[in-house]
């Protein structure tokens, strides 16, 4: 794990892919979780950053805003109303609460574009 963690801090990706590949099948408990764990790494391998320059520049090594932001957006008006929401309503609900939180609900709704999110950032979403 800590071998693992080291190459990911650094944002080399393909190295942690390479090591979690090349464990002997007899040093893993259950060869399922390790597959889904090198699988969702290829998926994600370009939303993974380097945490080390992030925490050199001061920025955010978390996701607590984001679940934060989250918290307030949705979870509480569905849950303080006793409300049940599918997926997909609870997914539009928040769409819908992130463009007025970000004033880009009039960009949105007439022109159908929302300036601030750039393609990289919808495919780590």
């Amino acid at each position: 794990m800590k071998k693992t963690l080291r190459y990911l801090w650094v944002g080399d990706v393909t190295s942690a892919i390479s090591y979690l590949s090349n464990i002997p099948e007899g040093d893993v408990k259950k060869q399922k979780w390790l597959d889904e764990l090198i699988a969702y790494l290829e998926r994600k391998r370009e939303c993974i950053v380097c945490y080390a320059v992030r925490d050199k520049l001061d920025f955010r090594n978390s996701s607590n805003p984001v679940e934060k932001a989250n918290d307030i957006i949705v979870a509480k008006r569905q849950k303080h109303n006793g409300m049940a929401w599918t997926p997909k309503g609870s997914s539009s609900l928040a769409a819908i609460e992130f463009l007025y939180h970000n004033d880009q609900a009039y960009e949105w709704f007439f022109n159908h574009s929302i300036p601030m999110l750039t393609p990289n950032l919808i495919a780590c979403a």
